[in-house]
């Protein structure tokens, strides 16, 4: 100010300063001599303090926001007296001391400082106890706090879906509270995984293709959702549909069924987009039409639900939901679409199933707060039906079963020679019984020269599965060292032409197995080949309908429905029942050739009509078209005495159960 003082005395004592006033006036306008360079000095002078005002604001504000940085990342650490607890309860844990633990993680808590862990892992330790009510109260407390912490939520739900099928074991029935203790358990579940989607999303969402959906001429999409509940962290159960050409590949986990599915899909005229944790040169548009995506990619199209503080999230889907929604194993995955929001807004929800390639492990799942929301459960086979309880039978439906019949999954039939016998299929479905009843077999048909090949090894899947444990590393070797016998071969791994070779040649497959299958697709391809199947005929699986009437083997056992001997489930704990199979296979192979060549002929052509895709693939499209016209499908949520029973087979006349069983 006593500089601009000092300058307005110099010009004049109006006090006024004109080049200031008129900034842009030159010094012939002004009239004084020497202004402008006054002017343009001051000027500098006032610019270089407005500068260095802006740059200590800037720098003011930079040190609030490092200030508020580091407050914000202090306030998730706790006080050295948390921590120290927290690691105490730890060691405890580890020292199987739950109810010192559970104290100390309560301490924590009285404090305000407790993180959702310390909530989880209290409830963890009270399940431990045995003392669910507590634990359940310490997970609900834990996800008042934590809203959206995953962990909390699918503990949460794990522990009501064990209470539940607790109570059905005792009562023997589906009830009220179990059917409560169900519907709770799945929306805890199913929140987690929303959870896991949208956290992988957000990370990976760049790297993610864009749909590309066709919609001339009334396109409809069908989405399929394959994610497993036991694959959590992102490289767990990473595969591609690239996989099934490469040497020694063995689908033990659907996956085949999967992708052809998917391929004769897009050829009935529906857009299929397969959510799945794919390789990544797999992702994308294939050649055959199928948009392949990861798993999380279908946080986009979800509808937001409510949480609890009562707000929508997350925000309305940014993707088009499909119109045919199908979760291939995952219960919870059923009803990711299921919101209330999609009625509040007049939106139309996908038509949801749910498919299930195994038996599940808690039977009671299938009550009426799940089956509510969906259109349909789809099963491999009959047997499967019989191993699900469901208050709503017609909530089953039939997934049949088909094999790709076009090389190089299926050549043509050369000449099946009767002393070649082939195994195909897991090591656990009775290769070791299968070795070591081979001497017996040989023995008996020492003229014939007789021949095993065995195609298949242990898993990569297998050894992630089972790594580590004694029995499995046992077994590995067992098998491994009976390979070594005479007239064992054991192939190491074939590509899917070699392998539909080995099966062209071959006469019979042997097949001892005692697993619960749903379904048999190494079967299906011995039997199109011209590979006469001679399994156990265990009633406790798929086998006999899916190799009736051509299987070799012995009489089959009746199925008894409350087995409480281990002897009656399992093929190989019974000696008379393996005896009778060593000796179904020496009968076979002394079978005239006449009788033989006339059994694979009629059982090539059976198989062959009862295996098409086109026919599979023809009546599920228009089960799925019908189901998006009328909205409802089936009758899930239904009462059982509002369900058309199905008449009893034995009571249909016999030409029309003749009809059903071919």
């Amino acid at each position: 100010r006593g500089e601009e003082r000092e300058g307005r005395g110099q010009r004049g004592r109006s006090g006024i300063d004109s080049s200031l006033q008129s900034p842009g006036r030159s010094c012939r306008e002004s009239g004084i001599p020497g202004v402008n360079q006054a002017r343009n000095e001051k000027i500098a002078r006032l610019c270089e303090k407005k500068m260095a005002t802006t740059q200590e604001i800037s720098l003011f504000l930079l040190c609030l926001h490092m200030l508020a940085c580091f407050l914000e990342a202090n306030a998730s650490r706790q006080p050295s007296g948390s921590s120290k607890l927290r690691q105490a309860a730890i060691e405890m844990i580890q020292q199987e001391q739950y109810e010192g633990a559970v104290e100390l993680y309560k301490r924590i808590m009285e404090k305000e400082e407790a993180i959702a862990d310390d909530y989880n892992n209290a409830a963890v330790c009270l399940q431990e106890l045995d003392n669910l009510e507590e634990s359940q109260e310490m997970y609900r407390q834990g996800i008042k706090r934590f809203y959206h912490n995953e962990k909390l939520h699918r503990n949460l739900g794990l522990m009501l879906e064990e209470r539940a099928e607790k109570t059905w074991r005792e009562e023997k029935k589906v009830t009220e509270q179990v059917d409560k203790l169900n519907g709770e358990a799945m929306s805890h579940l199913t929140f987690a995984l929303r959870l896991n989607l949208a956290k992988l999303w957000e990370k990976h969402a760049s790297k993610v293709p864009k749909q590309k959906r066709i919609a001339v001429g009334g396109k409809k999409t069908v989405a399929i959702f394959y994610r497993t509940r036991s694959e959590l962290e992102l490289q767990d159960g990473v595969w591609g549909h690239r996989q099934l050409l490469e040497d020694g590949y063995r689908s033990d986990r659907g996956e085949e069924h999967l992708v052809f599915l998917a391929r004769h899909m897009v050829k009935q005229g529906f857009n299929v987009e397969v959510y799945a944790n794919m390789m990544e040169q797999d992702v994308g548009m294939d050649k055959d039409g199928v948009m392949w995506r990861p798993f999380y990619a279908l946080h986009a199209m979800l509808p937001p639900v409510w949480n609890g503080t009562h707000v929508l999230w997350p925000k309305m889907p940014v993707d088009k939901q499909p119109d045919v929604f199908i979760s291939l194993q995952n219960l919870e995955g059923a009803h990711l679409f299921n919101s209330s929001v999609h009625e509040a807004r007049n939106i139309t929800p996908p038509v949801s199933f749910l498919w299930l390639k195994d038996l599940l492990k808690s039977p009671s799942s299938l009550s009426s707060s799940f089956l509510g929301p969906l259109h349909g459960v789809y099963l491999n086979s009959h047997f499967h039906s019989s191993m699900t309880h469901s208050d709503f039978p017609s909530c089953l439906r039939l997934m049949k079963p088909a094999i790709e019949q076009e090389p190089p999954w299926v050549i043509r039939q050369t000449e099946n020679s009767n002393r070649r016998f082939l195994f195909a299929g897991s090591p656990f479905a009775g290769l070791g019984i299968l070795l070591h009843e081979w001497p017996k077999i040989r023995s008996s048909l020492l003229d014939l020269s007789p021949t095993l090949e065995v195609l298949f090894d242990f898993s990569v899947h297998d050894d992630d599965k089972h790594k580590g444990s004694p029995w499995y590393a046992d077994l590995k070797r067992k098998i491994h060292s009976m390979t070594q016998q005479e007239g064992v071969i054991f192939r190491p791994p074939l590509s899917q032409r070699k392998i539909s070779r080995a099966y062209a040649r071959s006469g019979f497959c042997l097949y001892p197995s005692s697993l619960p299958e749903t379904r048999s697709p190494d079967m299906f391809k011995a039997m199109l080949m011209g590979c006469i199947p001679v399994t156990s005929r265990t009633p406790y699986s798929s086998l006999n309908e899916s190799c009736s009437p051509f299987d070799l083997g012995p009489s089959p056992l009746p199925f008894i429905a409350n087995a409480s001997n281990a002897q009656e489930l399992r093929f190989e704990l019974n000696p008379s029942w393996v005896a009778a199979w060593t000796e179904s296979v020496t009968m076979a192979a002394r079978l005239e050739e006449e009788e033989l060549a006339d059994i694979r002929e009629r059982m090539v052509q059976t198989a062959s009509a009862r295996l098409s895709w086109r026919s599979m693939a023809g009546d599920l499209a228009a089960e799925w078209r019908r189901d998006i016209e009328s909205g409802v499908g089936g009758s899930c949520g239904k009462p059982v005495e509002q369900v058309v029973k199905r008449k009893d087979p034995s009571e249909r006349p016999p030409d029309e159960r003749e009809k059903e069983e071919l």
